[in-house]
């Protein structure tokens, strides 16, 4: 399984950081030259953003380094698709833990079956236990966490993605935290591996601020937030019943 660490060609101090910890992990890894945003709107992808849906979605405007994050994801995705084997994806900004390579090859022996797994750290998901890894655990998370600083995508899920992005209405981990619209649960691999460094307040995207809203834009955004809600209630009831045989 390939790794690729997302990163801006001229990020000299995250890529050694990132790329020492790997090489002392002993995993093998290539850079991937990540699009800023003015490359991404330069490439055709102004005329692909819904600006009201992401209005709705996150209460505010996007930013040009969020349609840049969207399109470096989005074109592994379809390396991945390509290339029909799983990939491992990481933003530059991590630390590792010494159990990392071992998650790695946990993963590899486990993302065909469940087509995606994060190893990073969160704090708000939901999950249940699936099955044991080693000694490792998979769950599958029944509320998913925000960011994709490192996760595991086969080419089924990666088809899906690219497809249901042909049209930019959120940024990059909030269109994959709402799996119910591409029908595939989303599963991590516990006790995490990969965590934020000292690097990650230092974000690429800058400050993301709220954006004005009128009283119909303001209850469009209640009620769209609520109808995520049942819809997740919904998908993690099919995905138990099928899992029960129910």
């Amino acid at each position: 399984m390939k790794i690729y660490i997302i990163s801006l060609p001229g990020a000299a101090s995250r890529r050694s950081h990132s790329a020492g910890q790997l090489q002392d992990a002993n995993v093998e890894f290539e850079f991937f030259d990540a699009h800023t945003g003015q490359q991404a709107l330069a490439n055709g992808y102004e005329g692909r953003i819904d600006h009201k849906r992401w209005l709705l979605d996150t209460g505010r405007d996007s930013t040009p380094a969020e349609i840049g994050c969207f399109s470096s994801h989005r074109a592994l995705w379809a390396r991945c698709v390509e290339m029909d084997e799983p990939l491992m994806i990481m933003e530059d900004d991590f630390d590792l833990s010494d159990r990392f390579a071992e998650a790695v090859h946990e993963t590899e022996r486990a993302i065909d079956k469940f087509g995606f797994i994060r190893l990073q750290t969160e704090r708000r998901a939901r999950k249940r236990k699936v099955q044991r890894c080693g000694d490792m655990t998979l769950v599958c998370y029944t509320k998913a966490p925000h960011s994709l600083m490192c996760y595991a995508i086969g080419p089924r899920l990666a088809r899906s993605l690219v497809d249901r992005t042909e049209t930019m209405d959120a940024p990059v981990d909030v269109v994959v935290k709402k799996y119910w619209e591409f029908d595939h649960a989303l599963y991590g691999l516990m006790p995490y591996s990969v965590d934020e460094s000292h690097l990650s307040p230092d974000s690429c995207i800058p400050s993301r601020l709220k954006t004005k809203k009128n009283l119909i834009t303001g209850i469009r955004r209640v009620t769209t937030k609520m109808s995520w809600h049942v819809r997740r209630i919904r998908f993690n009831f099919s995905q138990s019943s099928r899992s029960t045989g129910s």
